[in-house]
């Protein structure tokens, strides 16, 4: 019996460069491993900004690698930052 799938990269190299563009600004961020992300061999990096920020809901914004970074196969990048809720929102 074969089973099909990527064997769970042990330690995968971190992202390198990770940066937040926000409201005309540049904003560096480390990276968290999130293991309980993982799936279907891919490994997920939290980016974390370097200072806080809360990002409106309509607010444009965008995580991308700076030049010189580096961007490892196999791995994706979630950004972890406040999103306020609306304040007309009913839960």
């Amino acid at each position: 019996m074969r089973l099909w799938g990527r064997r769970r990269q042990a330690d995968p190299e971190p992202p390198r460069g990770i940066v937040l563009r926000w409201d005309g600004r540049e904003i560096p961020c480390a990276v968290i491993r999130d293991e309980s992300l993982d799936k279907h061999g891919i490994a997920f990096w939290v980016a974390v900004p370097a200072e806080p920020v809360t990002i409106g809901p309509h607010e444009d914004y965008r995580v991308y690698v700076s030049d010189g970074g580096y961007l490892p196969d196999n791995c994706e990048i979630i950004a972890d930052f406040t999103v306020p809720l609306d304040e007309h929102a009913t839960g």
